[in-house]
């Protein structure tokens, strides 16, 4: 268990309930917009040798756009360690999306849901239960904002992470998680979450930017890795504009 957690169970100092009811609100307000949208989602992701170096280079660039909550998703660009294969890796796409199209499913067959950007907020409401809140001391770097940690309830899992939040009281909205799995997976060593809510939507903040950094390996193959995902060009149907809008009032 991350150290500074170990304070929840000492201190037993919960955030108020109306501030944890509100952040829940703002998740939701958050995952009904998704449904009917779009965005462009670009993905650094760096391999690093042992010192830091850089070894390696991806960024990949994709417009993701929502109907009803399933994803479609276009290539705007691909680039590894510099060189430019966007042509290559669009044609790759275009002749997996055929070969699946020519695929015979059987009726009734649900749809693909979505992929949610990031990992599952604690602030959710079907993961709130799941998780033990206190307060922390506020901080001067970041006066007006709520400090909130939190743990899982019931022991360390996979899917369950441990971390702290800052929050924006005023209009009970996240600004900021930063968090680490509670139980790290099978050859993850070390892994650290922030994700920033920065854009200006509709229904309130929301994600811009994930960063992951971690490492891991089996026997003698060790690798570090920075991945930074950014989120810009949000833009939502009207309907589902004037829904959030008008939730968040």
């Amino acid at each position: 268990m991350h150290t500074a957690l170990l304070l929840l169970t000492v201190l037993g100092t919960e955030p108020d309930a109306d501030l944890l009811k509100r952040l829940t609100e703002h998740q939701d307000r958050l995952e009904a917009q998704q449904r009917n949208g779009s965005l462009v989602m670009t993905v650094k992701a760096e391999e690093l040798d042992d010192k830091g170096a850089v070894e390696h280079t991806t960024v990949r660039t994709m417009r993701v756009k929502d109907h009803d909550g399933v994803s479609e998703q276009e290539l705007l660009k691909h680039l590894e360690d510099g060189k430019d294969l966007t042509a290559e890796k669009q044609q790759e796409l275009a002749e997996e999306k055929k070969k699946s199209n020519g695929d015979e499913k059987p009726k009734g067959e649900p749809k693909k849901k979505r992929v949610s950007f990031g990992a599952a907020s604690p602030f959710s409401k079907d993961q709130r239960d799941k998780y033990r809140f206190g307060l922390f001391a506020p901080s001067d770097a970041h006066r007006g904002l709520v400090r909130i940690g939190f743990e899982p309830k019931n022991g360390a899992e996979e899917e369950l992470l441990q971390g702290d939040a800052l929050v924006d009281p005023e209009k009970g909205e996240l600004v900021r998680l930063t968090m680490r799995p509670s139980k790290l997976p099978r050859m993850v060593d070390h892994l650290e979450l922030v994700v920033e809510y920065g854009a200006t939507t509709p229904a309130g903040r929301a994600v811009s930017r994930i960063d992951a950094r971690g490492d891991g390996g089996i026997l003698f193959i060790h690798k570090y890795f920075h991945v930074d995902t950014t989120f810009s060009d949000h833009a939502f149907a009207a309907a589902a504009a004037r829904a959030t809008g008008e939730g968040s009032k």
